[in-house]
C-alpha cells in the first residue's frame, strides 16, 4: 500500500494511508489528510485511485499544487518516490510502513482552534525550541546592528494583530483615512452610564435572558416586552454547551485562517535594507510560535494598484488610499461593495486582509475571486439543504453528500445534478416520509406548483411514489427516481431555481422578461450557472441593491459575527446552536442582542483592557471594522461621551455596534 509521507520541521513527521477512495487534501476540519498550515487552502487537492493509477487534481487552491516541481494545470497521475508540494508543504509518497497515528490529536470543537494551534505549535517540540532560542535571538541581534547601520529613509511599522493574515481581528488602533458611505448612520445615546443602543432602530436584549458584562453595566431592556420562549431559552443554553468533539465536520467547517489568497499584484519592489519585526522578535523570545512568511516585512512598493488602475504609491499615500508600507486602505463605498459581495457569495464578511486585497482589483476582476472562493458552493449547499430542510437529524453524513462543494469547485458536476442528488438521497426521504407529503414537497419545492389545486397531478405522483406505473407531465415512470427526474426535466424546476437565486441577490423576483431567458439558457446548459451568475453581479440591477439595506439573513449574521469576532468561520455545530437560538422567536432582534452578549463574554473575542484604549482612533477603527465605514460627527461625539463613564467598557462599545440596525444590514 502507498502512503503520503510528511516530513517538515514545522510538524511532527505524518504518514497517511492512501487506500480505495477518494481522500481530499486541505486545512479544513472536512479534509481527510488535513495539514494546518495557512498556504494551504481549506480544500486544496484531492487524490483518487482510479483503475490508470493514482490521479491528483488540484482544486482551484489560492497557491497551487506541484508534482515534482511541476504546478499542476489539469489532473496528473502520480506514484511511488514522487514529491509533492501542496501550498509551501511537500509531501513523498512512499511504499511500505502503515501510517503512524498523529502526536498531535485535533482539539475538540469547543476549543477555538486558533488558541489550540497556536499553544500546540511550540509545546510540541520544547527541545528543539529551547536550542532554538539562544540561536534567533543572536541572529535578531546581528540583524537588529545591520538594520541601524543601513537603515532605509522610510520607516516601516511592525504589524499589528489586526493585520495578520487570517487571525482574528484585534481591537487595535488604526488611523486609516476613509470617505463617508450613504448606508444607514449608528445613533448611539449617551446615558449616565452606558451607550443605550448603537443604531437607529436597535432593539437591546430581553430582561430575562440578559447576562451581566465583565463590568457590571445596566443594559437597556426591551421596550417591546416580550418573553424568551423556553425552545429559545433551550437554544441558548445549547450554544454556551461545549461541543462534542465528535461533531459532525462539514464542509462549512473552516480553520481559523480563511484560504491564503494571491497577492495583489504591483510593480517591482525596490530593494531595501532587511527590517526586523519587533514584535516578531519579541515573540519568538518568548518562546512563541515563528512568524510565517506571510507575516513577514515586506519592501515598500513604489506603485500600488488600486480598483484595478495601477497608481504610484505616493499619490496613493496623498491620497488617503494606503500607507507607508503600500497597504491599501479600501474607503467606504469599496468596503460596501466587498462587504456585499461576501456576504451574497460566501455568506460572511470579509476579513480586514480581504478588504485590502480586494480593493486592488476592478469590478469584474472582483467578482471573479470572490466567486472563485470554494466558500461559495459550501455556501450554496447549505442554503439548498436548509431549503429542502434537512437540518439536525436529516443533514446528509455520508462522505459523496459532503463531498459536494468540492466536486461543484472542481466542475466536476452540476448544480442541476447535485440538487437530484440532494433530492434523491435517503434523508430527503426520511424527512419527507409518505408518499402525500413526497410528492407535494417535490412539486412545491422543485416546481412551485400548488398541488392543492392540482388533485389529479397529486394522485398521478402519489401512484408512481407507491411503485405503480404512472404518468405525470406527459412522461411515465413507477418509482420516486422517475417522478424526481420528471420533475428535473420539466422547465419550472430551473425557472423556480432562477427565481429564488435572485431574488436572495436582488432581494426582489426578477420580471418574467428577465428571468424566461436566463432559465431557459440554463436548462439547455446547466454549465452556464456561473456565467449567468457573473452576469448578474455586473449588471446594473445588482448595482441598485446598494441604495437600499437588506437584513441579514440567520446564517449571513451568524457567519458574519464569527469571522468579525473571531477571524473565522463558526463550526457547524456551532451555526445550528445559534440558528436555533434566532429561530426560536418571531423576531429575532432581542435573541440576537442576546447571542452577541455571550459572545464578548466568552473571553475569546480579544478585548483590549480600557487603560490600552485611545478612544479617538479605537472607536472610528471599531466602525470600519464592524460596519464598513467611518462614524459621522454626532455618532463619533455620542459614543466618546458613553466612553467617558467609568461604567462603560470596551465590550460595551462592541455590543452597542453588534446590536443595531446598521450591523443588523447590509
Amino acid at each position: 500500500m502507498a502512503h503520503l509521507l510528511l516530513d517538515h520541521p514545522d510538524y511532527e513527521p505524518l504518514r497517511w494511508a492512501i487506500d480505495e477512495r477518494l481522500l481530499l487534501i486541505g486545512r479544513g476540519t472536512e479534509a481527510d489528510i488535513r495539514i494546518p498550515d495557512r498556504s494551504i487552502s481549506r480544500i486544496h487537492a484531492r487524490l483518487e485511485p482510479t483503475p490508470d493509477g493514482l490521479k491528483l487534481e488540484d482544486l482551484g487552491s489560492a497557491n497551487g499544487t506541484c508534482v515534482n516541481d511541476v504546478r499542476l494545470e489539469g489532473p496528473a497521475f502520480i506514484s511511488v518516490g514522487d514529491m509533492l508540494t501542496i501550498g509551501s508543504v511537500g509531501l513523498r509518497v512512499v511504499a511500505g510502513d502503515p501510517p503512524r497515528t498523529p502526536m498531535r490529536p485535533e482539539p475538540p470543537a469547543s476549543v477555538d482552534a486558533t488558541v489550540v494551534r497556536d499553544a500546540s505549535s511550540t509545546a510540541d517540540a520544547p527541545t528543539r525550541r529551547s536550542l532554538a532560542i539562544p540561536v534567533i535571538a543572536t541572529l535578531l541581534v546581528v540583524a537588529g546592528l545591520i538594520v541601524w547601520t543601513t537603515r532605509p529613509k522610510t520607516t516601516v511599522s511592525p504589524r499589528t494583530p489586526s493585520e495578520s493574515v487570517g487571525g482574528p481581528v484585534a481591537a487595535s488602533p488604526s488611523t486609516d483615512a476613509r470617505t463617508a458611505s450613504t448606508s444607514p448612520k449608528a445613533t448611539p445615546i449617551a446615558t449616565d452610564n452606558v451607550v443605550e443602543t448603537a443604531t437607529t432602530g436597535a432593539t437591546p436584549s430581553p430582561a430575562s435572558a440578559e447576562k451581566e458584562m465583565s463590568t457590571p453595566v445596566d443594559m437597556p431592556k426591551t421596550d417591546s416586552g416580550t418573553e424568551m420562549t423556553e425552545a429559545a431559552r433551550r437554544a441558548l443554553e445549547e450554544l454556551e454547551r461545549p461541543t462534542s468533539p465528535s461533531a459532525e465536520a462539514t464542509p462549512t467547517e473552516t480553520s481559523a485562517n480563511p484560504p491564503a489568497e494571491k497577492p495583489i499584484s504591483a510593480a517591482p519592489p525596490t530593494p531595501v535594507a532587511p527590517v526586523v519585526d519587533a514584535d516578531a522578535a519579541s515573540r519568538l523570545l518568548a518562546g512563541a510560535t515563528p512568524a510565517t512568511p506571510s507575516e513577514a516585512p515586506t519592501a515598500v512598493p513604489t506603485t500600488v494598484r488600486l480598483r484595478g488602475v495601477d497608481m504610484p504609491l505616493a499619490t496613493a499615500i496623498d491620497r488617503g488610499l494606503a500607507d507607508e508600507r503600500g497597504r491599501l486602505l479600501p474607503t467606504d463605498n469599496d468596503r460596501f461593495l466587498i462587504r456585499r459581495l461576501y456576504l451574497d457569495l460566501l455568506c460572511r464578511t470579509p476579513s480586514e486582509e480581504e478588504y485590502r486585497r480586494c480593493a486592488a482589483l476592478g469590478d469584474a476582476e472582483l467578482v471573479d475571486r470572490v466567486m472563485a472562493n470554494p466558500e461559495r458552493w459550501g455556501t450554496w449547499y447549505e442554503d439548498e439543504l436548509y431549503f429542502m430542510l434537512l437540518l439536525d437529524d436529516f443533514r446528509p453524513p455520508e462522505d459523496r453528500m459532503r463531498d459536494l462543494p468540492g466536486r461543484l469547485s472542481a466542475n466536476a458536476t452540476t448544480w442541476k445534478d447535485a440538487l437530484t442528488e440532494i433530492v434523491k438521497s435517503q434523508y430527503f426521504n426520511a424527512r419527507n416520509p409518505g408518499n402525500d407529503t413526497y410528492v407535494t414537497v417535490v412539486f412545491e419545492q422543485m416546481l412551485g406548483i400548488t398541488v392543492q389545486k392540482e388533485p389529479q397531478l397529486l394522485e398521478a405522483g402519489k401512484k408512481m411514489y407507491d411503485g405503480y406505473a404512472s404518468a405525470v407531465f406527459g412522461k411515465r415512470g413507477k418509482s420516486q427516481g422517475d417522478l424526481v427526474d420528471i420533475a428535473v426535466a420539466h422547465p419550472a424546476f430551473t425557472s423556480t431555481y432562477l427565481a429564488r437565486l435572485l431574488k436572495r441577490l436582488l432581494g426582489e423576483t426578477p420580471p418574467k422578461s428577465v428571468l424566461d431567458p436566463l432559465a431557459k439558457r440554463l436548462a439547455a446548459d446547466p454549465s452556464a450557472h456561473d456565467a449567468i451568475l457573473r452576469e448578474l453581479l455586473l449588471s446594473p440591477a445588482y448595482g441598485k441593491t446598494r441604495t437600499a439595506a437588506r437584513r441579514k439573513s440567520d446564517p449571513q449574521f451568524i457567519r458574519g459575527l464569527w469571522q468579525d469576532l473571531f477571524g473565522r468561520v463558526p463550526t457547524y455545530q456551532e451555526l445550528r446552536n445559534v440558528r436555533n437560538a434566532t429561530q426560536a422567536l418571531a423576531d429575532p432582534t432581542g435573541i440576537r442582542s442576546v447571542i452577541v452578549r455571550t459572545l464578548l463574554d466568552g473571553g475569546k473575542a480579544g478585548l483590549p483592557e480600557k487603560s490600552e484604549v485611545r478612544p479617538d482612533v479605537w472607536i472610528p477603527d471599531q466602525f470600519r471594522r464592524f460596519l464598513g465605514r467611518k462614524p459621522s460627527q454626532e455618532e463619533l461625539a455620542a459614543f466618546s461621551a458613553a466612553w467617558a463613564k467609568d461604567a462603560c467598557k470596551p465590550g460595551t462599545i462592541l455590543h452597542a455596534l453588534l446590536t443595531g440596525t446598521d450591523y443588523d444590514h447590509y
